[in-house]
């Protein structure tokens, strides 16, 4: 553990005395609901900064962790790497304001949500009013003719009911995401992405029909989600790297400023290593960094630790950052989820203890390993009792005997609010909001409420 038993008890003291962040005021033009993390905003009380400080000036001079270096074993999540000494006394850093304007607080819809037998969230439940950007996941990119779709499981018709939430928020985007496992994990589509930018005709015909696609149904953009270009593993090849960046650069020249273009990457460096990301980003609007299952069931070691701890997000970042990509090109994943396990001894439930297989499934994700918010909610009102991870800035909880959850929740989504304005980022997204609570809790923190 990093910090000794009297800094512990000094942080209890911390958690009642954190306040959430509050907007300034100000808004970038044309964007009614943009949150701007710049330094005049409010932000939690002093002792949180010092939490954050104490995050990133313990990184400064660190090697990166494993997780963030090597091949995950049997998932593309990064390995584990467990803090094992006290960081030093931070002192305050300056914040980098980034830019000024456009600040971005978006969030992915999933469009199969509405299948769940509990807790969905329809089109028109969406809380547009504190969103910038909605990106609805996911569209379908057909083999061989690329033409965009729907995924097979999702009706064509909710495609325009979701653009149609515009009508509560004139100044919101909403964009299409495309790809995601569909399309890498093993089966007929895991090779679509690395055909389709392996030559100039393939990409020109997506393109156009994907302009095609956008001007039917009223998007305002897309999101590329190829996870990931080159993992051969995954059905990518050597030549992505740079095939990504002409598809990008054609897209772009295409679509001008008159469509917003970004694309999703992963915080692990043995995936990011097949990215031009400095080339890249200077190409789209910005990039939406996954910045969650850093940990999870897929790990060799087997040790339970936060998937969204600040301590390996920070580490991630300063990967792009020293790729040459501007801060204000990136914005901050969230996740509005827990990943659980089965841990192996219930007198070992804390991060670092070991588990021996994927956590019991909720009554409406209905899967192991995996819980939306709300179902951690129902958890913690049958008695669970969630205990704050101080070295990582997350949440995890034990329940119904050996199972254990880390996830975020308001108040740690309110640390990686201020952790991105002090680093100069564009702004955070979040997978998924329809994950949320009734009370749209965890979406009201992200965007400053």
């Amino acid at each position: 553990m990093w910090l000794s038993v009297v800094q512990t008890l000094l942080y209890q003291v911390l958690l009642a005395l954190t306040m959430p962040v509050v907007p300034n005021g100000a808004s970038a033009a044309g964007l009614l609901s943009t949150v701007v993390l710049d330094a005049n905003q409010t932000v939690p009380c002093q002792r949180t900064r010092q939490v954050i400080n104490r995050i990133l000036l313990s990184q400064a001079n660190s090697k990166p962790p494993k997780s963030l270096l090597h091949q995950p074993t049997t998932h593309p999540s990064p390995v584990p790497s467990t803090p094992s000494s006290t960081p030093p006394i931070a002192q305050p850093i300056p914040v980098n304001p980034g830019d000024s304007t456009g600040k971005v607080i978006a969030g992915y819809w999933q469009g199969w949500n509405m299948g769940k037998p509990c807790a969905t969230m329809k089109p028109e439940e969406i809380p547009v009013e504190s969103l910038t950007h909605l990106i609805f996941s996911f569209g379908f990119i057909a083999p061989n003719t690329y033409k965009v779709l729907p995924m097979p499981d999702t009706e064509e018709g909710l495609f325009k009911q979701v653009t149609d939430v515009k009508e509560k928020n004139s100044n919101l985007k909403v964009l299409v995401a495309l790809g995601g496992w569909t399309h890498t994990d093993p089966g007929p589509y895991r090779e679509v992405f690395t055909t389709m930018v392996s030559s100039p005709a393939n990409r020109q015909m997506f393109i156009t029909n994907l302009l095609s696609f956008l001007t039917q149904y009223g998007f305002d953009g897309v999101d590329i989600d190829w996870e990931y270009p080159g993992a051969e593993e995954r059905g990518g090849r050597p030549t992505d790297k740079e095939n990504f960046t002409k598809l990008l650069q054609e897209i772009r020249q295409e679509f001008q400023t008159k469509y917003v273009l970004t694309f999703a990457a992963p915080l692990a460096s043995y995936y990011l290593r097949n990215y031009d990301l400095k080339g890249a980003s200077e190409i789209v609007d910005w990039i939406n960094v996954m910045a969650y299952d850093i940990h999870g069931t897929w790990e060799s070691d087997k040790k339970a630790a936060g998937h969204t701890n600040l301590t390996d997000v920070n580490k991630g970042v300063e990967n792009y950052l020293q790729a040459g990509v501007a801060p204000n090109k990136l914005v901050l994943g969230t996740a509005f989820y827990g990943r659980s396990v089965k841990m192996a001894s219930g007198g070992c439930t804390h991060p670092g203890c070991p588990f021996i297989g994927p956590g019991a499934e909720g009554q409406c994700v209905k899967t192991a390993g995996y819980l939306s918010y709300t179902e951690i909610q129902d958890i913690i009102s049958s008695g669970a009792k969630p205990v704050f991870d101080q070295a990582g800035s997350v949440q995890h909880l034990t329940w119904g005997g050996y199972n254990w959850v880390s996830y975020d929740d308001p108040q740690t989504i309110r640390i990686k609010v201020d952790y991105a304005r002090r680093k100069g980022l564009r702004g955070l997204m979040a997978w998924a909001i329809d994950m949320d609570d009734e009370q749209r809790s965890m979406t009201k923190a992200l965007s400053g409420h």
